[in-house]
Formats: structure tokens, C-alpha cells, sequence
């Protein structure tokens, strides 16, 4: 093997080796800073979730002081609604702080007193309640045992609240602990990342001169070393546009680059990955989607007790969040009619269907979605000012509460609804049918 050549060989080796482990080493820290971002993340929210809970006993505590208060004044139960499952609230929090700070002793014991003390006030407070049912005005009018009593309960919740105080210190130390080290990485990743490129884009600048020098000596050589150079650059140009768009967010991209070479491995892999992610982020759109639609649908039927007006709301956003142009709602009349409480679009529909007649009373008897596609031209015709067009398939989706049908809801689309727009009213049904 010429001298040259072989000097050649072992520059494109040394170039290869270190641009690889400057990949490696790269992505090893892009991985290992990403996961401390996140594990930091994750114990951030954790330190909020500790001081949330932390008020919320004190909160309870208030409430049901409010309530206790009130019902001492007036003698009139009503007052105590605050103060009924206060207590329970009270524990629920003091339950969640314990499994949130397991690991953590100083909170632990800190736990440990703070539910002494709203053990203490809560019994102290029941205590006084009793005493006045049994006792009616009688000892509400003793204000002597009262101011004793407002003392003693006024110690206790100062007690408390330095104590809430101390878990909340605690975990705002914390807090800045993690805030401190989620910054660290924030700031030093990017540069360790922008210097590992610029070496690398350095050593590869050197390599190529010496390389094209000692190239220039033989023409032959010299081509196809040209030639191969530049069919690696037009590979990984083509890699970096795939890599850009992916990185844009089209993950439908794939390169064709998939030798047997490290270029076609990096290609395959680059696949793999595109391939991963288009999965989870079309996974993740589907859910948000579902989840948005069910909130829209919540948000329309929660509260509303007027038949008409639920109705009215209910078309409206399934007609619009879906994307269909033509709807109806009917409402149980008798055990064999349902009548129309709402449409949208329709100036056709029957005011009365009945059960086994027509696709509606069919699908009403069976208690089954219902889809039916490939409509005639003729069957139903969305009009609007400036033209009309045919549906071509129909969703029928009764409300069934008790294993009764109660109501029936006819959606028209101008194409055949896809398996997600089901799911939708499928998931839905039984809230609709409950509201």
C-alpha cells in the first residue's frame, strides 16, 4: 500500500473516530441534561404540590372555624355546612403531604405535630358545638368559657400556623435547591454542545486540507476521493434537510438513504426516530382532540336544566367542533315517540318519530349508534345562499340512561365520519345522556 495512501486511511479514521465520539458525546450530554431538566421539573411541581396542600389544611381549618363561628351566633345548623368535612378535607391533605415528603424526615415530623394540633382544633371546636346543642343559649351567653376557649383555640391555630410555616421554609429551601441546579443546566448544556460542534466542525476543516494536499498529487486518486467526498456531503445535506423538517415538526418525512454504511445506518436510525415520533405526537393529537371535544360537550350540558336550551347547546357544538352541517335532537314523549327539542340546519325534520320506524326508530329500539353511508344524491340536501350540496352519510347516536333510550341524536355529513369523530360520540354518550 502506497505511503501516501495509507497516510490517507488513517487521517479519514482519525477524522471519523473523533467526529463520531464528538457525536456521541454530544448527544450523551444533550440526553443526561434533557433528563435533569426533567427530573428537576418533576421535583419542582413536587415542592408546589407540598405548599399547596400545606395552605389547604389551613384553609380547612378557617372554613371550619367560619361554620363554627356562625352556628355559635345564630344556633342555626346552616352555619355548620362549612364546617361539615372539614375535618376530612383536613386529613385528605395532611395524607397527601405524608406520601409527598416520605423521604424527608424533618417534613415528616413536622406533619406529625400539625396534625396533633388540628386534631386538638378540630376537638376543641366540636366540643363547643356539642356543648351549646345540648345547651342551647345557655352556654352561648357564658362568656367567660368562651373567651377561655377562644384562648386556648387561638393557640392552638397560632401553633399550627408556625408550624405550616416551617414545612412551607422547608420546601421553599428546597425549591431553590432545584431552581438552582434546573438553571445550571439550562445555562452550561448549550455551551457544551456549541463547543463540541465547533471542534468538531474544526478537526474536520484541518482533516479535509491535509487530506486535499496530499490528494492533489495524484489525479486519479484524487477524483475519486473528490467523488466520494461529495456524494457523502449530498447524503448528509439530504439528512440535514430530513433532520430540518423534522425538526419543524413534519414528521412524515423519510430519507432514502439506507446502504449498508454508517451514512445508511444514521439513515435507518434517522427513520426509526421520525417514525417514533410521528406516532406519539399523532397519538397525542388524537387524545387532545377527544379531550377537547368531550370538554366542549361538558361545557354545553353541565349546569343547564332547561330541556330546549341543553338541547339547542348540545347540537350546536357537536355540529361545530365536528364539522357537520345538519343535526337534530329529540327528547322521550311517551314510551313509543320522541319529539324534535332541536335541530340545526334542518327545516325538514318531523316534529314526532317513532320507534322501529325509520333508521331513527330503529335505532332507538336497538340502543346502538347507528352509521349509514353511501346516501343518495336525493335523500338529504344542505342548501345555503350560494348553493346546496348532498349528505352522504349519517351518525344516529341514542341517549341511553337506565337501559332506557331517552333521547336520539341524527348527525348529516358531506363525507363518511372517520373513527375518531365516533369515538367521540361513542365516549360522550353516556355523560349526554345523564345531563
Amino acid at each position: 500500500m502506497p505511503r501516501a495512501h495509507y497516510s490517507v486511511i488513517k487521517q479519514l479514521q482519525v477524522v471519523f473516530s473523533i467526529s463520531v465520539i464528538l457525536l456521541v458525546f454530544s448527544l450523551v450530554a444533550s440526553f443526561y441534561s434533557t433528563q435533569r431538566l426533567i427530573t428537576n421539573s418533576e421535583l419542582v411541581n413536587h415542592t408546589n404540590e407540598v405548599l399547596l396542600e400545606s395552605e389547604n389544611i389551613m384553609s380547612h381549618l378557617k372554613d371550619a372555624e367560619t361554620g363554627q363561628r356562625g352556628y355559635l351566633i345564630t344556633l342555626d345548623p346552616d352555619f355548620l355546612q362549612p364546617y361539615t368535612g372539614a375535618y376530612d378535607k383536613a386529613n385528605r391533605s395532611y395524607n397527601t403531604l405524608k406520601n409527598l415528603t416520605i423521604d424527608n424526615k424533618v417534613q415528616q415530623k413536622n406533619l406529625d405535630e400539625a396534625k396533633r394540633l388540628y386534631d386538638a382544633k378540630f376537638n376543641q371546636m366540636q366540643l363547643i358545638i356539642d356543648l351549646v346543642r345540648r345547651k342551647g343559649m345557655a352556654v352561648s351567653r357564658d362568656t367567660a368559657r368562651q373567651n377561655d376557649e377562644m384562648i386556648k383555640g387561638k393557640k392552638i391555630m397560632d401553633n399550627l400556623r408556625s408550624v405550616i410555616e416551617q414545612i412551607k421554609k422547608e420546601e421553599n429551601n428546597i425549591l431553590q435547591s432545584r431552581l438552582e441546579k434546573q438553571s445550571f443546566y439550562i445555562t452550561y448544556t448549550p455551551i457544551v454542545l456549541a463547543i463540541a460542534a465547533i471542534v468538531s466542525i474544526l478537526i474536520t476543516g484541518f482533516s479535509y486540507t491535509r487530506i486535499k494536499n496530499e490528494l492533489d498529487t495524484k489525479l486519479k486518486e484524487q477524483i475519486k476521493r473528490e467523488e466520494a467526498f461529495e456524494e457523502a456531503n449530498r447524503r448528509i445535506s439530504v439528512m440535514e434537510g430530513i433532520t430540518g423538517r423534522i425538526a419543524q415538526g413534519d414528521y412524515t418525512s423519510r430519507s432514502q438513504d439506507t446502504r449498508d454504511d454508517e451514512l445508511g445506518r444514521i439513515g435507518r436510525a434517522l427513520n426509526a426516530m421520525a417514525e417514533s415520533l410521528e406516532t406519539s405526537f399523532n397519538d397525542l393529537e388524537r387524545r387532545n382532540w377527544l379531550q377537547t371535544g368531550s370538554a366542549e360537550i361538558n361545557n354545553a350540558i353541565n349546569g343547564e336544566r332547561n330541556a330546549r336550551k341543553l338541547a339547542s347547546n348540545l347540537i350546536n357544538t357537536l355540529t361545530h367542533f365536528i364539522g357537520v352541517p345538519v343535526g337534530t335532537v329529540y327528547f322521550m314523549e311517551s314510551d313509543l315517540s320522541y319529539k324534535l327539542i332541536s335541530s340545526y340546519a334542518s327545516s325538514t325534520a318531523p316534529e314526532v318519530v317513532y320507534i322501529e320506524k325509520g333508521l331513527v326508530g330503529q335505532a332507538i329500539k336497538e340502543k346502538q349508534i347507528m352509521l349509514v353511508n353511501d346516501l343518495p344524491d336525493n335523500y338529504l340536501v344542505v342548501e345555503s345562499s350560494l348553493g346546496q350540496t348532498p349528505i352522504s352519510s349519517l351518525v344516529i347516536m341514542p341517549l341511553v340512561y337506565a337501559n332506557m333510550c331517552i333521547g336520539v341524536i341524527e348527525l348529516g355529513f358531506l363525507r363518511s365520519p372517520n373513527e375518531l369523530e365516533l369515538e367521540l360520540l361513542k365516549s360522550n354518550a353516556d355523560d349526554i345522556a345523564v345531563a
